[in-house]
Order: structure tokens, then sequence, then C-alpha cells
């Protein structure tokens, strides 16, 4: 597992994915830390997915659905809201 940024921090999408290359972990999944599908899910993470898709072809990458929308976090939200109303 390791954690890319979208900008302006390091490490990026392709820094993650070279690193792969080198330890030749060749099958990588996108967990978007994201509450939902907005404008990095719809553009940015396509465009630095094709990207490194360019750049390492034998690289496979899977977008998965943002964390956001596993009903887990929902709840976890929930739990925390209600928690705060009632301080």
């Amino acid at each position: 597992m390791r954690l890319a940024y979208m900008e302006f921090m390091a490490p990026t999408l392709m820094d993650v994915a070279h690193e792969c290359v080198q330890q030749l972990t060749l099958n990588l999944g996108l967990l978007p830390l994201f509450m939902a599908v907005g404008a990095h899910l719809a553009t940015d993470i396509p465009e630095q997915v094709a990207l490194v898709r360019r750049q390492f072809p034998q690289i496979t990458v899977e977008v998965l659905p943002p964390i956001g929308e596993d009903a887990r976090v929902m709840r976890l939200v929930e739990q925390i809201a209600i928690k705060a109303a009632n301080q």
C-alpha cells in the first residue's frame, strides 16, 4: 500500500508507479480518498492513470470507487456528526 497525492505534495501517482515497477509490482488498485465523484475523479485521476499506462505499459491500473461511497464510511460520518451535534 502506498499513498499518492494529486498535487502540491509527493509522492505522485507517477512516483508510486515508478516504485512499483522497480519492485515488480505490476497490478495497482487505486482507492481514491474522496467522499464523492468530483473533478479529481472525473478528470484528473483518469488523466494521471493514462500517463502511468503510457509510461509503464506493463502496469495494470484499476481505479476503485471513492472511499466515501462505502456504506461503512457514511455510517462513521453519521456517527461523528451525531456526536458533534450532541456536544
